[in-house]
């Protein structure tokens, strides 16, 4: 990860810890968490309550590094699917300008 050399030269330690990479995620999860409750509130939906209760316990470090680990996996399929999709596609433009 680059440093941010603006921060570390003028910003407060506890600046710095406010916009770290893992406590922006922490924040958005935060976020959603309070979307959830007020889209509860406002429509009355009782199925909400799951959804809310699981979204709430995943703030923390162990759940940040799981969500992490699952959006690289997630890139990585998705480049292998790029990769196999761009084979494809080349194959066929192969076998139509031979045509």
């Amino acid at each position: 990860m680059i440093p941010n050399v603006l921060a570390a030269r003028y910003a407060s330690p506890q600046l710095v810890a406010l916009w770290s990479p893992e406590n922006k995620i922490v924040l958005e999860r935060r976020l959603w968490i309070a979307v959830l409750r007020a889209q509860r509130d406002l429509l009355d939906l009782t199925m909400m309550e799951a959804a809310l209760r699981i979204q709430a316990e995943c703030v923390n470090e162990r759940t940040i590094a799981a969500h992490k680990q699952l959006l690289q996996s997630r890139i990585v399929v998705l480049e292998q699917w790029l990769q196999r999709t761009t084979a494809t596609l080349s194959l066929l433009w192969v076998r139509t300008a031979g045509v």
